[in-house]
């Protein structure tokens, strides 16, 4: 559906009704008058505009998960660095990013957290790694190992940076994902507990120093496109990847937890549009 008349009388038709919002990139959040109201019409609702409204804004996600106990990295609203720090756009996707030190002047206007150290080795060179969870409510699906070389001298990791290695890529999951799994767990089930069930991209800094990890910021999806046909030529050799390679794998493979998580919040007798206020 794309319109709020559409939507309405689908939900009205429906003996049950499940709507999942679906966005396309930040800043894009449907504001249709009435909209807030036909989506209380139905029985479960994921992504509300709401929820898009806090994931969407950098510090405000930032306080709002912290407040409910998904590991955030450490919030900077001071004018000055006492460490150093990570400042990036705070309302836009894929944004210039960089490193503020410790003594420096910091932008209010920017996202401003803890430089989280993620750099780990492979055959003598320096990488900074992140995963990201793909999860259908709780549940992960699978997992996307990213790097990108410290040679580069940004700690931002993108699928675009990442090596087309799946040796230096099985390596680092094998050494940082499969061993953090329950760690990585708590988070996903955070996640649903702070804004409901949904279809979610969790992407995860790891301290390679601390062992501490952190959720550096979450978003509605069901795939990574561009990570898949950036690797294609080794995509049958990463293990993280095994079972959902292309987007059809993806689907069949999510219709169990998608059932399992409407059958959850059920039972809770919650809706999906989890209100942020509670």
């Amino acid at each position: 559906m794309t319109t709020p008349s559409a939507l309405q009388r689908a939900i009205q038709n429906a003996q049950k009704s499940i709507v999942v919002m679906i966005y396309r990139e930040v800043g894009f959040i449907p504001e249709q008058p009435g909209l807030d109201d036909i989506l209380d019409m139905a029985d479960l609702v994921c992504h509300p505009p709401e929820i898009g409204r806090i994931i969407s804004d950098k510090r405000r996600a930032n306080a709002f998960f912290s407040e409910r106990n998904v590991p955030m990295p450490k919030l900077f609203e001071t004018s000055t660095a006492t460490e150093a720090v990570f400042s990036n756009d705070n309302n836009d996707s894929g944004a210039a990013v960089y490193t503020v030190s410790t003594g420096a002047d910091l932008s209010p206007d920017r996202y401003n957290t803890s430089l989280i150290d993620t750099r780990a080795e492979y055959e003598g060179e320096q990488y900074y790694i992140s995963v990201r969870l793909m999860c259908v409510g709780a549940t992960i699906t699978h997992t996307v190992m990213r790097a990108r070389p410290v040679s580069e001298g940004s700690p931002c990791v993108h699928s675009k940076n990442t090596p087309v290695d799946s040796h230096l890529l099985n390596d680092f999951f094998r050494r940082f994902v499969i061993q953090n799994m329950d760690r990585l767990q708590n988070i996903a089930d955070g996640v649903v507990a702070a804004i409901g069930p949904g279809f979610y991209s969790h992407d995860i800094l790891l301290d390679t120093n601390s062992g501490e990890i952190f959720m550096a910021e979450t978003g509605f999806k069901f795939n990574n496109l561009a990570y898949r046909n950036l690797m294609d030529e080794v995509i049958d050799d990463l293990e993280f990847l095994a079972g959902f390679k292309e987007v059809e794998d993806i689907a069949r493979r999510s219709v169990g937890p998608f059932l399992q998580m409407i059958d959850t919040a059920q039972k809770r007798n919650r809706r999906l549009d989890a209100d942020p206020r509670r």
